[in-house]
Order: structure tokens, then C-alpha cells, then sequence
């Protein structure tokens, strides 16, 4: 068809709405009201039940349990879930997966064990691979001034981790490790993004994230609880720590991680013992088959 005919059957939106005769009748009904809030809701405790295949809780379904019960249950029981297209990152959420998938593949290469000029050649090198297959919505037309500026943050972001894990005498011994614990609402299971030793072999616990300010928030508060499940899942009184990538900052209480300045805030094993308690008592009331609502 040519565009006068393609225009001849093409109607749009704006015009249909607009038409004395709709294609369709149509009638507007008022928005439902939301439900009144309350402090519990109840239900039927079989519905809250764990399924057959629930034999494991990761650590973010944890934090989770014990901040925001009634969030957990429309997650885990309810299985609601955001659509796909939300599943394409944007910002940071995309960095920080770039950034995940980038020491995972420079560790498995041994660039960590580099000088850091060819270290930082490796880390350009596998950039620009990863770009089509973890970061494509950065190739797409108009985003070169974003690509440049992200890649150039990533690469002081990998030189930042280089330089700390070469300063604190550390080096990777995994990435993305599978670990598990057990604790009195059963199996924790989660990834763990850096397993780090030192040079006596001890063990250490490093969690990347792309911005500071959140992570920092946790440890002054204590509710650090993704990085007491995995210091505990590695070991009895294992030092860990958060990495900023964004801004190249090591966040730890535990001076045993070299921060420059050590955070104040309530110790990892204290916030351990919290949350297995907060937790026990939130399946408890579960199981009853009430769902308390965090104000």
C-alpha cells in the first residue's frame, strides 16, 4: 500500500476515542476503592503453607520476611511477579549487573593477579564484549555519551576493587559461590558475590554493590542482613564488608576488612541473632495464618 492508502484504513487511538460512534460501545465505570488499611490481615493458614518445593529461603526472601511480612507473602504465596519488560535494567540496576558479570569474567581469566596496567587493559577488553550480550540497551542509537561515561566509570570502579583487594592482602578465591546455612526457619541459600582469603587462607566475605549510600544505611542500623547470612553461611566470626562500586568505597564495621574508617553500628553476628529471632516469630504468626502489616 502506498501512504494514501495505508492512511484510508490506519484509524488512531486519539480519533477512535474521539468518534460519535465508537467502534465498540463503551461504558466509564469508577475506579474501585482500595481496601481500608489495617495492622493484620487473615487468612485461611493452608494458604500460607509452604509448598512442597520450598525447601530453601535466599537471603533477600529473608530480609524481606522479617521488614515487610505482608510484601513477602504476595511474593512467595501469592507468586505475583513484574512483567518481563521490567526485567530490563536501566541506570544502575544495569550497571551493577554489568559490573557483577565483569569481575566474574576478569577473575576467571586471572587479570586480579595483574599488574594494574594490563589489568586495566583486560578490563576494557572484556567491557566492550560484555556490551552485546549483558548491556545491548547501550549499543541502541543515542546512547553513546551514556556508553562512554558507564564505561569509564566501570573501569575506575574495577581499578578501585584491584587496588583495595592489593592493599588489604586479599585475593578472590570464588565469585558467585553458592552458600547455605541453616537457621530456626530452615535452609538459607543464596549467591555469594565475592569469597575473599587472605594470606594466612582466613576467609572473608565481599558483597558488590553500585551505590554507597543504601549499604551504608544498613550497616549503621543494623540491618545488614544479606551480609550476616553470607558471613555466617562461610564461617564462625568471618569479617565482610560491602563494596561501592560507583564510588570505589570499602563499607565495614570489622577493621579486620582494612576500611579506611570503620562504620559504627551493631555487629554482624548481633544483627544475625535480630532476624532469626524476627523471623522465627513472623512464621509463627504465619502459620496461624495472620499476616502483620510493617508500618
Amino acid at each position: 500500500l502506498d501512504e494514501r492508502g495505508e492512511a484510508l484504513l490506519t484509524r488512531e487511538c486519539r480519533g477512535v476515542l474521539a468518534a460519535t460512534s465508537p467502534l465498540v460501545p463503551t461504558a466509564r465505570l469508577a475506579p474501585l476503592a482500595l481496601p481500608e488499611g489495617r495492622p493484620v490481615w487473615r487468612l485461611p493458614p493452608e494458604v500460607l503453607a509452604a509448598a512442597a518445593h520450598d525447601d530453601a529461603m535466599s537471603p533477600s526472601a529473608l530480609e524481606k520476611v522479617v521488614t515487610c511480612p505482608f510484601a513477602w507473602v504476595l511474593e512467595h504465596r501469592a507468586r505475583l511477579r513484574e512483567g518481563a519488560v521490567a526485567a530490563l535494567g536501566n541506570g544502575p540496576l544495569l550497571y551493577g549487573k554489568l559490573a557483577h558479570r565483569l569481575v566474574e569474567e576478569l577473575h576467571a581469566e586471572g587479570a586480579f593477579d595483574l599488574a594494574e596496567a594490563p589489568f586495566l587493559q583486560q578490563v576494557a577488553a572484556r567491557f566492550e564484549a560484555l556490551l552485546p550480550r549483558e548491556g545491548a540497551t547501550l549499543l541502541l542509537p543515542g546512547a553513546s555519551i551514556e556508553r562512554l561515561q558507564i564505561g569509564r566509570q566501570m573501569a575506575a570502579a574495577m581499578r578501585s576493587l584491584h587496588r583495595y583487594l592489593a592493599g588489604a592482602d586479599f585475593r578472590i578465591a570464588s565469585v558467585e559461590e553458592v552458600v547455605a546455612t541453616e537457621a530456626a526457619i530452615g535452609l538459607l541459600r543464596g549467591r555469594l558475590d565475592l569469597r575473599l582469603v587472605d594470606a594466612q587462607g582466613r576467609a572473608a566475605v565481599l558483597d558488590l554493590k553500585w551505590g554507597d549510600s543504601h549499604s551504608r544505611r544498613q550497616l549503621e542500623k543494623g540491618g545488614a542482613i544479606q551480609l550476616a547470612v553470607y558471613a555466617r553461611a562461610i564461617g564462625d566470626d568471618v569479617p565482610a564488608a560491602y563494596f561501592a562500586l560507583a564510588s570505589g568505597k570499602l563499607l565495614a564495621q570489622d577493621a579486620r576488612m582494612k576500611p579506611e574508617r570503620a562504620i559504627a553500628g551493631a555487629p554482624l553476628d548481633e544483627t544475625w541473632r535480630r532476624v532469626a529471632a524476627t523471623a522465627k516469630a513472623v512464621v509463627a504468626t504465619l502459620a496461624r495464618g495472620e499476616i502483620p502489616v510493617a508500618h
